[in-house]
Parts: C-alpha cells; sequence; structure tokens
C-alpha cells in the first residue's frame, strides 16, 4: 500500500514539473513575481506578503508567450496592483476550488490572495 501511494505522488509531482503542465514565466519587476500557469490557465502575481490572480483568455495566453509581450503586460499588470485596480479579496480556498491549482495554492500559502480583473490600458 506504502509503494502504491509512494508511486502515485511520485507519478504527479513528475506529471506536473517534468512534462510541462506548468509554464513559468520568469519576469520579475520591483520584487513581484510573474508566472504563466498553462493548466489553470492563470498567470500568479507574487511578492512576498500577496498573491494575485489574474484569468486569461486566449488575448492572455497570447500575450504570454511572446516575450516581448509578455514584459508589456507584467508592466501593466504591476500598474494595477499599485493603482489597486480590478482587485478584489480573495483566499487559499478560491484558489484552490476555482482553478485547481496546487503549486498556486502551495505558492501563496501564508500571503494575502487577491483575484485581479486585467484591464487593457
Amino acid at each position: 500500500m506504502r509503494l502504491l501511494i509512494l508511486s502515485t505522488l511520485s507519478f504527479v509531482a513528475y506529471a506536473q514539473f517534468g512534462l510541462g503542465i506548468f509554464e513559468f514565466g520568469t519576469g520579475k519587476i520591483s520584487g513581484y513575481t510573474f508566472e504563466y500557469h498553462r493548466s489553470a490557465d492563470l498567470v500568479l502575481v507574487r511578492n512576498a506578503t500577496a498573491c494575485f490572480i489574474v484569468e486569461t483568455d486566449e488575448d492572455l495566453t497570447e500575450k504570454m508567450r511572446n516575450r516581448g509581450s509578455r514584459e508589456g503586460l507584467e508592466n501593466e499588470l504591476y500598474g494595477q496592483i499599485l493603482a489597486e485596480m480590478g482587485e478584489t479579496v480573495a483566499n487559499l480556498t478560491d484558489l484552490r476550488s476555482d482553478y485547481h491549482d496546487i503549486r498556486a495554492v502551495a505558492e501563496c500559502f501564508h500571503h494575502d490572495v487577491f483575484k485581479l480583473e486585467y484591464s487593457s490600458s
């Protein structure tokens, strides 16, 4: 039984990280990191105290895939966060139930969680 559980956990870890279910961006602006989680269709923006969840659509997904447009999108999201525009309070339960993204839940643990509605400038 222990072997079965260990095998299952190993497979899940390998599937998440080894098979590329998550695509992580490398963007960083003034202590904020920007990560695109392909499997959950979201962009996770995080600093030392807060996590911002941005739902993606086709347009945002394309912007995240292209380096030039990704940097512009990251700057826009950073500006929105500073201006506190389009953000609503959320929690880890919302993140887990709405997106089923365990990696995002782990990264947002002990952070204030917000949903951020992207508004193009």
